[in-house]
């Protein structure tokens, strides 16, 4: 086997600015399973166990599925996001503000 060097190979890939990860739960809801110390997530007050009803002011169901939605978690730091979240059956506004984490 030859190991070259790809075209991508100096390329830097987007990382995740938010601390936030999400998954779809058991009802196919986009759901917060973790949140990073110190991060802006956890700055902005997410929980485990939030279900994302909609970012800046997009419905969760018209995000294009949960690829889009982690794709604007690695944005570019200063990026500023409204997330409208549901939490014990209510609802509730949570605005992050990406950074880089290291």
């Amino acid at each position: 086997m030859i190991v070259e060097k790809g075209d991508d190979f100096d390329r830097i890939f987007p990382q995740n600015s938010s601390g936030l990860q999400v998954h779809y739960d058991d009802s196919n809801r986009i759901a917060v399973v973790a949140v990073a110390s110190n991060s802006p997530a956890s700055e902005a007050g997410f929980q485990v166990g939030d279900i994302v009803e909609a970012i800046n002011g997009i419905k969760a169901e018209f995000l294009d599925g949960i690829i889009s939605a982690r794709k604007m978690l690695k944005e570019k730091p200063g990026t500023i996001y409204t997330f409208d979240i549901q939490r014990d059956g209510k609802s509730k506004s949570l605005k992050m503000t990406l950074k880089d984490i290291l």
